[in-house]
This record gives structure tokens, C-alpha cells and sequence, in this order.
């Protein structure tokens, strides 16, 4: 899992999540597509490159889950992923 922080150290509102598979990846988009986390509705989603010779995000069974409180943690996320092999 990555949690992207601007420049003063703050998160920017979204994350990446790696599962270990993509039968894994499916499953928990799946059933997460009404998520709310501290409050807040988050989108999920097959995160894919933005680089066209790059292999792509969700060939590598990561997901992008986007409108994040700025104040979600890694154990906040896990809480809701610790079924899914993350």
C-alpha cells in the first residue's frame, strides 16, 4: 500500500493498493464499491499506467481508491483489505 504525501508531508486524498492476486483485486473491488472510510465515500478502482510502454497497474493487481480523508491511515485501509491478501 502507498499513500502519496504532497510536498509538506500531507497526504493527497488517494492510495494505492497492491493485492496478491487478481482474482483478489476483483473480488475486494467488488464488494467495496460502496466504501466509506472516517466518513468519507471512497471510489475504487483498477489503477492503470499512464505510460503506454509500461506494463499496466492492474495487470499487477493494484487498485487506486480515491476521495481519502487526509487524515486515513494505512491501518485505517488494512481494516477494510485484511481479507484480500494486500
Amino acid at each position: 500500500m502507498r499513500i502519496p504525501l504532497r510536498p509538506d508531508g500531507k497526504a493527497v486524498g488517494y492510495a494505492y493498493l497492491k493485492f496478491a492476486s487478481e482474482d483478489a483485486a476483483n473480488k475486494a473491488l467488488e464488494q467495496h464499491k460502496d466504501l466509506t472510510i472516517k466518513g468519507r465515500k471512497i471510489n475504487i478502482e483498477h489503477a492503470n499506467s499512464s505510460k503506454k510502454h509500461d506494463q499496466t497497474l492492474k495487470a499487477l493487481n493494484v487498485a487506486l481508491l480515491k476521495g481519502l480523508s487526509f487524515k486515513a491511515t494505512e491501518q485505517d485501509i488494512q481494516l477494510f483489505f485484511r481479507d484480500y491478501s494486500v
